[in-house]
């Protein structure tokens, strides 16, 4: 070939792949807004794929794929903006009338602005099981692939359309399904399931959708989450908590300044007309602000009053761990409790956890100080490892000894101070000497004053302690004669500089009636507020990083308060669970946590189960209770819930009701007649989730899961009770109402009030819901119940239940009533649905709205848009039967 043929083939194969030249004959389909990272367009007029720039044109036909940590924002025909998210697919055609996106895999935005549309026209966005149909609609469409290497057959694929404005007519083979705004459909195969958007889906939707480049302006569900949450988290600076408030919600959305154009790019942007039409329409693209909706006049979400920012530095650790031997006909149970009776005492506003056992646990990260309280057993050598790792850390370790009777104990804690205490090995802990019942002398001198401040210490009466051999100078803390029977370290004694020691060798000073006789309440006192100083005495509020407390694999035990935080402040920055178990049994018969007067604000779920953990309640205290305060749950990106119940996949039964097959693990275990979670005294809180998430797990109680009493508000952003999946919730107790209200409030921001879904049972024997002397319920975008997936859901009593006066139950949804049975508005199927007679009791003390619109016996259907029940796709609902 001669050098001026090679020239030819070389331009002729550049042209090919140069942008705009040979395809610049093809149609014009839109222009690039805004791009970041590998964006290309594969034509017919080119051999290989190009590569997109800011400003240059879309071409019918034209293949356009993302790639990873990549985004295109398409200005189709000035009619419609779509933002193609990282790793998508989509084809652009056209016939005349009608525009069509075929989108083969990954996520799509589309805004369409109506009054651009001519007669007749209309967008389409094509999936490979169905077509979405607009004129003027914000809506995202995303299709999964079963997996990397399935085919295209539509049983492999599943397609997801979530509609923010306007409505979709969706076409799924011969069938139609019209998705309105604020609800979803999500196609499987050829099987449709639609409904009301969660704050999850909306937050699912939005993903991925926003340029890292351009402002993000809070949307619908920043708004929710702002409602519930604000005002919680901005009494925490920066100082103090490392959480981010949210911006508030401007009045006017901001125009989005048009980008920057890529270096070395001669093109200026958009042109102004195109460029106001993108600042109309972005901001109503996921991630943008969501036109709200208009709901009639209900309770207005709370207003969390500020909360006066704690004062001085963030602590990382300042709880109180008691632990030790657990035998209850033993007087050393009755010393621990002193023990922590005196703790209290000197510290009103601590955390305090009180096991009943010797095992110390593996996550001590919230204790400052561990008061181990032993007589007979031996300190096992993993718990010796794990307390030496707590000094090592900078904690505070109280330690009992003994006389010749516990040579186990002696034994073990003496292998822990030769391990922890440098130049410790000539340490002897036990003799077989016994004393004569008389005082014990404190030791002016002790190491880092212990006996000197805060109060002066000078005797305390051991009931015929142990001996300790090997400890001089003010590492003696006490002695009878000159045998040495307490001792003393700080952290100059101890290897590695960090950790204190007090041991005293005796078990039962603190419930031994001769040591009660011959020192008071006041002396004892005087020697608890000394070691609790010298151990380090908590102060200030707690700054978490993770879990609060984190078990994997434990067996726990307490006949008290697991954690009890009275007048505490509390934040975590984490996204994990406050409390967390997963595979571990914790045994309480007190309540498991006892919140009075704080303030706690976690970044994610409140109390988390999974993986066959178990939470055992013998006694008849709510589980978990509040009084007063404020509880903001979910504050990080990800939100939280306040129960997130999982249980194992491998664990099911078959309901002998329904024939369904729902989880068996039974994450908690409510005492008898013991509420799961009791709120009073003006509590305050703020769920960015769900109150309850039940995925393939068993809950039974005899008693509310929700009661809410003297003036509690309590807030959600999603389904207050979700049934995710598999789920079980059981109340054989026809006396109660699974949800119970006396003169307090309810909000639902967006969702149900009950979630049943993916083949859950949800079989209450009393009321689904009471309210009482006041009570509001507020459902802002969603149902009373919901029932979808083949679920069943029965109530043996009534739906709703009012007493007293003055009590409001407020729905909004846009789910038409197919009909009123027995007075309940129903959406879905008739044959789906049996309600009897009382499904609304009380009816003389409460008033139910739905969409602004009273619900009396006498309203009639077409008057309503908005219903209490649906059952959606399938399911059963069970009233009154």
């Amino acid at each position: 070939m001669t050098g001026v043929g090679r020239i030819v083939v070389a331009l002729s194969l550049l042209a090919g792949m140069w942008p705009g030249s040979v395809a610049a004959q093809a149609t014009k389909a839109g222009v690039v807004t805004t791009l970041e990272g590998n964006v290309t367009a594969a034509r017919t007029t080119a051999a290989q794929p190009v590569a997109l720039k800011f400003k240059d044109d879309v071409f019918v036909n034209d293949r356009v794929v993302t790639g990873d940590r990549s985004l295109a924002r398409l200005l189709l025909g000035g009619k419609a903006v779509v933002t193609v998210r990282e790793r998508s697919a989509l084809t652009i055609t056209e016939v005349p009338g009608r525009s069509t996106i075929d989108l083969d895999s990954g996520k799509v935005a589309v805004a369409v602005a109506k009054d651009k549309m001519r007669p007749g026209e209309q967008i389409e966005v094509k999936s490979p099981n169905a077509v979405a149909a607009v004129r003027g609609t914000v809506f995202v469409v995303e299709v999964i692939r079963a997996s990397a290497s399935a085919d295209n057959a539509q049983g492999g694929v599943t397609t997801n359309h979530y509609v923010f404005t306007g409505s979709v007519a969706l076409t799924v083979g011969s069938q139609v399904v019209n998705v309105a705004a604020n609800n979803f459909a999500t196609v499987t195969g050829g099987v449709v399931n639609s409904g009301i958007m969660s704050a999850a889906m909306r937050a699912t939707a939005s993903a991925g959708v926003t340029p890292s480049g351009l402002p993000k302006v809070a949307g619908a569900e920043a708004d929710a989450k702002q409602a519930v949450m604000s005002s919680t988290i901005a009494t925490f600076t920066s100082a103090t908590v490392p959480l981010t408030t949210p911006p508030p919600v401007p009045t006017t959305p901001p125009s989005t300044p048009p980008p920057t154009p890529f270096p070395g790019s001669n093109k200026s942007g958009p042109t102004t007309e195109e460029q106001r039409f993108i600042d109309n329409t972005i901001v109503t693209l996921p991630g943008g602000t969501l036109p709200p909706v208009t709901p009639p006049p209900v309770t207005p979400p709370p207003v969390l009053p500020p909360v006066p920012p704690p004062s001085g530095p963030p602590v990382s650790a300042n709880g109180i761990l008691l632990l030790g031997d657990a035998d209850i006909d033993n007087p050393i149970l009755l010393s621990r409790a002193a023990l922590a009776s005196g703790l209290r005492a000197r510290q009103s506003n601590v955390l305090i956890t009180n096991l009943n056992g010797p095992t110390v646990p593996a996550d001590l990260s919230a204790y400052g100080s561990i008061w181990y309280v032993g007589a007979f057993g031996a300190i096992s050598a993993g718990d010796q490892a794990r307390l030496a790792q707590f000094l090592a850390s900078g904690g505070g370790l109280y330690l009992t000894g003994e006389r010749q009777c516990c040579a186990a104990l002696n034994g073990s804690v003496q292998s822990l101070l030769r391990m922890v205490v440098a130049g410790g090995s000539d340490i002897v802990v036990g003799s077989t000497r016994d004393f004569p019942l008389s005082a014990s002398t404190f030791n002016p001198t002790a190491r880092g004053g212990v006996t000197a401040a805060p109060h002066t210490l000078t005797t305390w009466f051991p009931n015929t302690p142990g001996e300790l051999f090997g400890i001089s100078g003010p590492n003696v803390l006490a002695t009878i004669g000159e045998g040495i029977v307490a001792a003393a370290w700080d952290s100059t004694d101890l290897v590695g500089e960090a950790g204190r020691i007090i041991l005293m060798m005796d078990v039962d000073w603190l419930s031994n009636q001769t040591s009660l006789a011959n020192c008071n309440a006041v002396c004892r006192q005087n020697i608890i507020d000394n070691f609790l100083a010298f151990l380090g005495e908590p102060a200030g509020p707690l700054a978490l990083t993770g879990p609060m407390f984190r078990s994997v694999n434990e067996t726990l035990a307490t006949r008290d308060s697991f954690f009890d935080l009275p007048g505490m402040t509390i934040s975590s920055a984490s996204l994990d669970p406050m409390f967390w178990f997963s595979g571990s049994t914790l045994t309480t018969r007190g309540v498991f946590s006892r919140m009075t007067g704080s303030t706690i604000v976690t970044g994610g779920s409140f109390l988390r189960l999974d993986s066959g953990a178990r939470l055992i309640q013998t006694g008849t205290d709510p589980l978990v209770s509040m009084s007063a305060g404020i509880l903001g749950v979910g504050a990080g990106r990800a939100g939280g819930n306040l129960f997130d119940l999982v249980g194992r996949a491998s664990s099911t039964q078959v309901d002998p009701d329904t024939g369904l097959t729902v989880g068996a693990d039974r994450p908690i275990q409510p005492g008898v007649q013991a509420p799961v979670f009791d709120a009073d005294n003006g509590a305050m809180v703020g769920v960015v989730g769900s109150a309850y998430k039940i995925d393939t797990a068993l809950l039974e109680a005899t008693a509310p899961l929700l009661n809410l009493k003297g003036g509690t508000v309590l807030a959600t952003s999603d389904n207050a009770i979700d049934l995710v999946n598999r789920a079980k919730v059981s109340i054989p107790n026809d006396a109660v109402s699974m949800v119970t209200l006396r003169s307090s409030a309810l909000i639902v921001a967006n969702g149900h009030l009950v979630n049943v879904a993916g083949g859950s049972v949800l079989n209450i024997a009393g009321n689904l819901v009471s309210l009482a002397d006041g009570s509001s319920l507020s459902i802002l975008n969603g149902l009373l119940l919901n029932v979808s997936g083949g679920s069943s859901a029965s109530i043996g009593r009534s739906l709703v239940s009012f007493s007293g006066s003055n009590n409001v139950l407020n729905v909004s949804n846009s789910i038409a009533p197919t009909a009123i049975i027995n007075g309940i508005p129903v959406a879905g199927p008739t044959d789906s649905f049996r309600i009897g007679a009382n499904a609304i009791a009380g009816a003389g003390s409460g008033t139910i709205r739905i969409n602004g619109v009273p619900l009396t016996p006498n309203t009639p259907l077409s008057s309503l848009t908005g219903s209490l029940v649906a059952v959606q796709g399938s399911g059963a609902v069970r009233v009154g039967q």
